[in-house]
């Protein structure tokens, strides 16, 4: 079996879990080999071509002696033996602190150096904010076989390296299970509380809270749905239900997900609308055919309403102050999404060629 040095986020995200569900799926005759934190107890069922390697003790130890004998990490080595290396994810390229964003590139250059072959799928680019930072990840990015964006705003930021391309969202290519829409409203919160960036928008929770108080009196069960637990979505989520009447609790039901992505999909699968905050909530609840109400917390996500001309209603997450079943029952809040669901298979196109695999 042939294998594949893979750089993802691994800490029990949905919506990054998809990612190499879709992945694997696609070339279930390759091995994907991920390095993972050595604690991580993530778990995504159901995926037999993925090996993860934990960073544990006695992997410290072994990196370090091959380290200090090679001058090359253990990464760098298994990249190299590879066929190639891909780096998957979303929001892989966000500028933070200098040094951290600094450490982060390093790493990919690393494994960029080492492999055969180094492809980019599924990303946006920034929040940005310094032009130090996308000089760097411009220099980066020439350096690789192939980068696919998922947003044409990112795309649009390096006109002049052609090994660069725009597809929509890997997971608009998932096929949602089938199930009878029933009487719900899904809802997909984030926790702010530890975020700067939404300091000031303590009504976030309790907006939300009033929301499914109007919805629970109108006879809607409420999913309150946790995409991410190290992420803190389920504190999240016990906030919303802490704000909520008693009444309303009798209606509210909290899925966190822990790893079974097929329950949470039938979940939001049933369901007549979503409320969006999580990205590929939005995404998922649009495959799902529900009537989306997406809440922005990031121009990633505006970035795609763009491309897909969405029409229907939508708010920001700092000034998300009122929110309503009319707001959220709308059917306006629909999105063909036919072409995207075509057109993410290109997210694979230059991988495929290089491993000689026909669409």
């Amino acid at each position: 079996m042939k294998n594949i040095f893979l750089q993802a986020y691994y800490h029990g995200n949905l919506g990054d879990d998809l990612f190499i569900k879709i992945l694997c799926q696609r070339y279930p005759d390759i091995r994907f080999d991920l390095i993972i934190a050595g604690n991580n107890d993530n778990r995504i069922d159901s995926i037999p071509n993925l090996n993860l390697i934990r960073r544990d003790v006695a992997y410290r130890v072994k990196n370090k002696l091959i380290t200090g004998f090679t001058k090359k990490s253990m990464a760098s080595r298994m990249a190299a033996r590879s066929e190639c290396a891909i780096l998957l994810g979303g929001s892989m390229f966000m500028e933070m602190g200098e040094s951290k964003w600094k450490r982060i590139l390093a790493g990919y250059r690393e494994i960029c150096s080492a492999a055969p072959h180094y492809f980019i799928i599924g990303a946006n680019f920034g929040p940005y904010h310094t032009d130090g930072f996308l000089k760097e990840y411009h220099d980066f990015f020439a350096d690789t076989d192939s980068v696919s964006f998922r947003d044409k705003w990112s795309a649009q930021l390096f006109p002049d390296i052609k090994n660069i391309s725009c597809s929509p969202d890997i997971v608009f290519q998932l096929d949602m299970p089938k199930a009878e829409k029933k009487k719900r409203i899904a809802v997909s919160p984030i926790w702010i509380d530890d975020r700067e960036e939404f300091a000031g928008s303590d009504r976030y929770y309790s907006t939300l809270a009033k929301f499914c108080d109007e919805a629970a009196g109108k006879g809607y069960e409420i999913d309150l749905i946790g995409f991410c637990r190290e992420q803190n979505d389920d504190r999240a989520c016990g906030k919303i239900v802490s704000n909520a009447s008693d009444d309303a609790k009798k209606y509210i039901h909290t899925v966190i997900y822990n790893g079974d992505i097929d329950s949470v999909l039938s979940v939001i699968a049933s369901a007549e609308a979503m409320v969006a905050t999580r990205f590929h909530a939005m995404i998922l609840g649009f495959l799902a055919d529900c009537m989306v109400y997406p809440v922005i917390y990031s121009n990633k996500m505006e970035n795609v309403l763009n491309d897909l001309d969405y029409k229907g209603q939508f708010a920001h997450l700092k000034t998300l102050s009122q929110l309503n079943t009319d707001m959220v029952l709308d059917e306006n809040n629909r999105a063909d999404i036919s072409e995207f669901v075509r057109l993410s298979q290109n997210q694979f196109n230059a991988l495929d060629k290089y491993l000689g695999r026909s669409k």
